[in-house]
């Protein structure tokens, strides 16, 4: 296997530019998920590192080749697509089989090779059958089971489960992880879904608008977001944000909002702004809090939705809605006043302006 390299990589098509100086490297072996909303040139960037589009500008590294120009059947890599671009007339075994049979190799190493990857994807089976008599998941295993018996130098993914029903995207989700590991693969994985980023990449590339707002493992990019963008569409349910204003005194300042404030130290990039947004995931909130709480607030409960081992509920806060994820509730009703808390620790601030994230200088406490 081989690791990857976009340096400066760039695509415009004619006043648009879809992907804008997007600089990444792919280790040997490593799982990287490219995440992002429609239109924000995730797809178009594994495209080029296909081979499907022509670079705008930049340059693309598989291993310590330089495949910019490189023709896609010549670069050795497998790409497994939304839709399964299954033969719908050829069996499994022979949709498995069709990539060595086009290179001409020997029939009992194509045999050999078709028996290995279907006992690797549990499909043995279905060798005998065509795409229109299996499921979605079967046909999904099927693409895959295609890209693996090539043996690639890196597998490229491009949405690949959204045509699954949640179940069996859950289930073919623990599977595509499961063989990533069996095979120490290097992958690279495109999808819209921050469940299935958080769930199964090494590290995260979070894009928007063409750009790469915030590379790093699940949990950092969760827990230490570097603007209000990548913090808003990674987690599920949403994090909560909140618009407050800043009053500054002699020895420190305070970030209010809804009746509550928020001491922040003088020294605290959001000291030198009038307006700061706060932002706090549904799990941070607190519902009837203890003593030793940093901030509290009241709010109203809007709905209540029970999960079992959980329970979601929504509060309206001056007109605003607030999402709280907390272990299990009974009591509580629509229309009921509670108290909120939470751990000052637990509160992300960003500049209402560009939405970067305000940081604390080292050694400084919020």
């Amino acid at each position: 296997m081989s690791g990857v390299r976009l340096e400066s990589l760039c695509k415009s098509f004619g006043d648009i530019t879809a992907v804008d100086n997007v600089n990444l490297t792919v280790a040997d072996g490593e799982f990287v998920v490219l995440v992002g909303p429609s239109g924000c040139g995730k797809t178009t960037t594994l495209r080029m590192l296909a081979g499907l589009e022509d670079c705008t500008s930049g340059r693309i590294f598989i291993g310590e080749r330089d495949v910019t120009d490189t023709h896609p059947k010549d670069r050795n890599i497998a790409m497994v697509f939304q839709s399964y671009a299954l033969y719908p007339h050829k069996t499994v075994a022979q949709n498995l089989g069709f990539a060595l049979r086009i290179a001409k190799r020997p029939r009992d190493e194509i045999d050999r090779r078709i028996q290995e990857v279907a006992e690797i994807l549990d499909i043995q089976d279905l060798l005998d059958r065509k795409p229109a008599k299996l499921s979605g998941g079967q046909r999904q295993r099927v693409a895959v089971g295609r890209a693996i018996i090539r043996n690639p130098e890196i597998f490229l993914f491009d949405e690949p489960l959204s045509n699954l029903d949640a179940k069996l995207r859950t289930t073919t989700r623990s599977e595509l992880i499961k063989l990533h590991k069996r095979l120490n693969a290097t992958m690279v994985y495109v999808t819209h879904d921050q469940v299935e980023a958080m769930t199964m990449g090494d590290r995260i590339v979070v894009m928007e608008g063409g750009l790469v707002q915030q590379i790093g493992t699940p949990l950092e990019i969760y827990d230490d977001p570097d603007n209000r963008f990548v913090a808003g569409f990674i987690g599920s349910p949403a994090i909560n944000f909140l618009d407050a204003q800043i009053a500054v005194g002699r020895s420190a300042c305070e970030a209010r909002f809804a009746g509550a404030s928020l001491k922040l130290p003088k020294s605290h990039p959001a000291a030198s702004r009038a307006d700061v947004v706060l932002g706090v995931r549904p799990e941070h909130l607190l519902i009837a809090p203890g003593s030793g709480i940093g901030v509290s607030f009241q709010a109203t409960v809007e709905t209540v939705e029970h999960l079992g081992a959980e329970t979601l509920v929504e509060l309206a806060l001056d007109g605003k809605a607030l999402t709280v994820r907390s272990g299990r509730l009974e009591n509580l009703a629509s229309g009921q006043p509670v108290e909120i808390g939470v751990h000052l620790e637990n509160i992300l601030v960003f500049d209402p302006g560009d939405g970067q994230r305000l940081r604390p200088p080292n050694g400084a406490e919020m």
